[in-house]
């Protein structure tokens, strides 16, 4: 299969898992606009484009985290300025990868977003990737961090960004306390049974 264009008034979730084609890479377009659950795993996109998910309100990615998977990664994320009103959104931190190479539309925000759960690494290229993200949220209320399962090392860093002090912009902490939950580090996050430990984050008083 080479194209696949779904248009449906009636479909609500829909999940693409371990799609691959043998000599050329999927052309995928979604106009469903009363889709509420969106799940892309694994999905080799030649090109991805979303025509109408206006009803849209969580968005799932899972991607392996290899440098050559980056550009499938790059194809789905960069359709998020389409379903900006999403709520939920989970997605691998690859965002310092994006900010620095392929950039963030500086007018870009998730405004709508409230639940974000992030698969990342704790390294400083990991943490340089989380606040670039987190900038992108202004109105998020619960994160989640669950590990994430590295193939490749990460990308070498200048001695200044090694360096550099890494600020977290949660700016609804202002008007509420917000929920971070962070997973037991070193565990694969495909481990159901893995207990996470909360925090509830509030302003300086």
């Amino acid at each position: 299969m080479e194209n696949l264009r779904l248009c449906s008034e009636k479909l609500k979730r829909l999940g693409l898992s371990s799609f691959y084609t043998a000599e050329r890479e999927l052309y995928l377009e979604l106009d469903c606009p009363n889709l509420v659950w969106l799940g892309i795993d694994c999905v080799e996109t030649g090109e991805f484009c979303i025509k109408n998910l206006s009803s849209l309100i969580e968005f799932r990615t899972s991607i392996a985290h290899k440098t050559e998977h980056y550009g499938h990664w790059f194809k789905v994320v960069k359709q998020l300025h389409r379903i900006a009103h999403i709520k939920h959104l989970v997605v691998q931190n690859w965002w310092r990868k994006l900010a620095a190479k392929d950039g963030i539309p500086k007018d870009f925000l998730l405004h709508n977003l409230k639940h974000l759960e992030l698969q990342t690494g704790y390294t400083q290229y990991d943490l340089l990737g989380m606040a670039a993200l987190l900038e992108l949220c202004p109105n998020l209320e619960t994160m989640i961090l669950d590990p994430l399962y590295k193939i490749d090392d990460d990308e070498s860093l200048s001695e200044e960004l090694l360096n550099k002090p890494i600020h977290f912009s949660i700016p609804s902490l202002k008007e509420r306390g917000s929920r971070i939950i962070v997973s037991r580090l070193g565990q694969s996050s495909s481990n159901a049974a893995m207990p996470r430990r909360s925090y509830w984050v509030y302003p300086s008083l």
